[in-house]
């Protein structure tokens, strides 16, 4: 498709961007004039006639208006066609002002200033042949010219709602400027940049500021760890009273309960402290930890590790803080190959769901622990756990060995953050002691030293679902009676809860 036309007497060629550096061709160079040289860079279509020594950009809508003209009329094939162009015209008073020589003489009238008249003026013409072709390069590249066409009008639109835009908030800053804020119940702070007015009640926040897009006041109140309490108001000052009388309720409001924020911060119970607490409610059920001891320890490699999301939403608290929702983390295949490893030599399973914590596991167990520790250290190794973990990818990760039968683990090594450290390793003896009260609270279904065991407040965890996971261990139990089983699958079935 062609969209230019140089010839030694006119040209014409098509810009259809916003600005282009295009150079001035040289058959024009004799006669352009410095206030000329613009015309090449403007969007639109470009003509230039040599022997009228003349140049105008037109625009796309205008250009269309050219096409659709010479088709209603042949008088431009004879006289040619004239490219025409908008103008303001306006006529000023320019002879000066006489003084009246005598005290009863009048003075003559001005001539009065013309109001802006807006006229169309005929820069320069195009011959009929120069037309033709002129209107058939318009032709070829109609498509073009509309979507400039409606790019224009889009554009136009846009800048027209500004202005609206920018008029009216004009109007609502001086009615707000207006108000006196002196003698309010709190004190006001405007923010000259913003254009936000504030008034600080530590721990609170109130502030109202000028909407953008809705014509609208915007009131806010600010918590700490909470969203921002906004509401819309037309007037300015109605959302200074909002502001003013909500800052007084939400210092009104009771604390919440001590009991809630002590439950949140429930500490895990110790084995030994729990024994103390519980142990003579226990004694019937109690399972001795030798009882777990498996006849034969097999051993599998372990890879502890917690990874950041992949992607991630935000959503805006009150103070500028922001909090993370609808993470995403790798898969367990996508994680294999981010670390070079073998995704048919290891299992790889999140520990929690959506929540980047991951055990990684050898397919491959073993009977010797010397040979388990050896080969941890060889898929440590291969690995690219540390490069990950040096490119932030990786929170923290630690690598050793674990007993397929107990779960217990040794460490050999790993990486992390200063701020997230793995918990302190416990020895075999205080793994088998926890979990030899584990099968006994489930055997006495326990739920309150269950809770205790745990450390999970009842708001995370019902009493219920602690039920449930107990009477689902006890069902599974190799250290309690047959009886005692049977009775937990009945309650299970009962309650329809599978194994």
């Amino acid at each position: 498709m062609i969209s230019e036309l140089i010839e030694p007497s006119w040209g014409v060629y098509l810009n259809s961007g916003r600005y282009t550096n295009r150079p001035i061709p040289t058959t024009c160079s004799a006669w352009t004039r410095p206030v000329d040289k613009l015309i090449w860079h403007k969007r639109g279509v470009v003509v230039w006639d040599n022997e009228a020594q003349q140049a105008e950009v037109l625009s796309a809508r205008h250009a269309l208006e050219l096409l659709e003209y010479s088709q209603t009329t042949e008088t431009w094939q004879v006289e040619g066609l004239p490219i025409m162009v908008q103008a303001t015209r306006l006529v000023i008073d320019s002879e000066p002002k006489r003084k009246r020589s005598r005290k009863n003489e009048e003075a003559p009238k001005p001539q009065e200033d013309s109001k802006p008249q807006t006229v169309i003026v005929e820069r320069f013409r195009l011959k009929p042949d120069a037309s033709e072709r002129f209107l058939a390069l318009l032709q070829a590249n109609e498509a073009t010219l509309r979507q400039m066409a409606a790019r224009q009008e889009e554009e136009e639109a846009e800048v027209l709602a500004d202005v609206y835009d920018f008029i009216l908030r004009q109007g609502r800053l001086k009615r707000a400027e207006k108000i006196d804020l002196s003698e309010r119940a709190v004190t006001w702070v405007k923010d000259e940049n913003d254009l936000i007015w504030r008034c600080d009640c530590s721990p609170y926040r109130g502030s109202v500021r000028s909407g953008y897009e809705d014509f609208l006041w915007q009131a806010c109140i600010e918590q700490p760890d909470k969203f921002r309490d906004c509401f819309p108001f037309n007037e300015f000052e109605p959302a200074l009273i909002w502001v003013e009388k909500r800052l007084i309720e939400v210092q009104n409001e009771p604390i919440s309960d001590l009991a809630v924020d002590q439950e949140e911060k429930w500490p895990e119970m110790s084995v030994e402290e729990l024994i103390a607490t519980k142990g003579a409610e226990l004694a019937p059920y109690w399972i001795d930890p030798a009882a777990l001891e498996p006849k034969r320890i097999t051993y599998r490699v372990v890879i502890e590790l917690d990874h950041v999301p992949d992607s991630f939403k935000t959503m805006n608290l009150s103070f500028g803080k922001e909090i993370r929702y609808d993470e995403k983390f790798p898969e367990p295949r996508e994680l294999a190959r981010a670390l070079d490893l073998d995704p048919y030599q290891v299992d790889i399973k999140p520990i929690v769901e959506d929540h980047g914590n991951y055990d990684i596991f050898s397919v491959a167990t073993y009977y010797r622990e010397d040979v388990a520790l050896a080969q941890a250290q060889q898929l440590w190794d291969k690995s690219s756990t540390l490069r990950q973990f040096k490119a932030g990818k990786v929170i923290r990760a630690q690598y050793g060995i674990e007993e397929v039968e107990t779960g217990y683990r040794t460490m050999l090594g790993g990486c992390e953050n200063r701020d997230r450290p793995f918990p302190k390793p416990v020895s075999r003896a205080e793994h088998m002691a926890k979990l030899a009260l584990r099968e006994t609270l489930a055997y006495a279904l326990d739920v309150e030293g269950f809770r205790l065991y745990l450390g999970i407040p009842s708001k995370y965890l019902s009493d219920e679902d602690l039920l449930v996971t107990l009477h689902k261990t006890r069902a599974k139990s190799n250290y309690i009676s047959p009886e005692t089983q049977v009775e937990s699958k009945q309650w299970l079935k009962t309650h329809d809860r599978s194994i």
